[in-house]
C-alpha cells in the first residue's frame, strides 16, 4: 500500500536504494511511521488545503502551534510549506516538517526527527515519499505475525506490540529497540545520544553499567549493560508488565 503520489521514473536512484537499506516502518491507518538510519519519519495525509491559518491543525500528531513559522520552500522540487523545530535541550537535534498539496483536496505531511543532517539527506527522504513510495519489504502492519530483522523474518508473539517503527515490547519478556546505520560511527553516535536522553528521564536512576561480551548474529561483540531503577508510578507499571 502506498498513499503517496508517484511520479513516473526510469528507476530508483542509488541514494534512494541505499536509503531503503536502513529503513523499517509500520503502517498505522492512513499513516506510516518509519525509522530511517536512526531518524524518525512520520508520513500522513489529511483532507484539506494548506494555508497559514490552518497548518497547525492539519495533522495534529505533528504538534505544530501558532508560534511555529512556516517557510515556502521550492528546493525539494515541489512547492512545500517547511517548518524547523529544535528539540529542546539538544542543539544537534532537529525536527523538519513538510506539507505538500497532494491534490486539490488532500495534504501530505512529512515529519523528520533526528540529529541535524545535510539537505541531500532530507531531499532523499522527501523523494522516497513523494516519488517512489516504500517497498513492502521494509514495512510491517500492526497485525503482522513476523517482522524483517537483519535480512530475515522474526516471529512476533501474540502478547507483543509495536512501540515505534523499530521497537517491539513483549510484556513479561522485555522490549527490543534497534536501528540500522550505514557506518559504525553513525550507529555509535545514535546510541550515545539515546543514552544521554535516557539519563535525563527523571523516572530513571542508573544503578550500574559495564561492558560485556554477547553473541549477536553469530558474532562476538561488545555491549554496554546498564541497570536502571524506574521510580514512581512508571516503575510500578514497568514491574507489572515485566519489562
Amino acid at each position: 500500500m502506498c498513499f503517496c503520489f508517484i511520479k513516473k521514473s526510469k528507476g530508483q536512484s542509488k541514494p534512494i536504494q541505499e536509503l531503503f537499506s536502513y529503513t523499517h516502518g509500520v503502517r498505522s491507518n492512513s499513516a506510516m511511521i518509519l525509522n530511517i538510519a536512526g531518524y524518525e519519519v512520520i508520513v500522513d495525509q489529511v483532507r484539506g488545503k494548506i494555508s497559514q491559518k490552518n497548518f497547525q491543525t492539519l495533522i495534529k500528531d505533528f504538534s505544530l502551534t501558532k508560534k511555529d513559522t512556516a517557510l515556502l520552500d521550492s528546493s525539494f522540487g515541489i512547492p512545500t510549506m517547511h517548518f524547523h523545530q529544535k528539540v529542546e535541550g539538544y542543539d544537534s537535534f532537529l525536527r523538519e516538517i513538510l506539507f505538500v498539496q497532494k491534490n486539490s483536496d488532500t495534504v501530505l505531511g512529512i515529519s523528520i526527527s533526528g540529529r541535524v543532517a545535510d539537505k541531500a539527506f532530507y531531499k532523499n527522504i522527501f523523494d522516497a515519499v513523494t516519488q517512489y513510495g516504500f517497498p513492502d519489504s521494509v514495512l510491517s502492519n500492526m497485525g503482522d505475525t513476523t517482522f524483517p530483522f537483519v535480512g530475515r523474518p522474526i516471529r512476533i508473539g501474540r502478547r507483543c506490540q509495536w512501540r515505534g517503527p523499530n521497537a517491539i515490547q513483549c510484556p513479561g519478556f522485555g522490549e527490543i529497540n534497534w536501528g540500522m546505520h550505514p557506518t559504525k560511527f553513525d550507529a555509535e553516535l545514535m546510541t550515545t545520544l539515546q543514552e544521554l536522553k535516557n539519563r535525563e528521564i527523571h523516572q530513571l536512576k542508573v544503578d550500574s553499567q559495564e561492558m560485556i561480551t554477547v553473541i549477536f548474529e553469530g558474532e562476538e561483540v561488545l555491549a554496554k549493560k546498564i541497570s536502571f531503577t524506574v521510580k514512581g508510578f512508571t516503575g510500578m507499571i514497568a514491574k507489572a508488565e515485566g519489562s
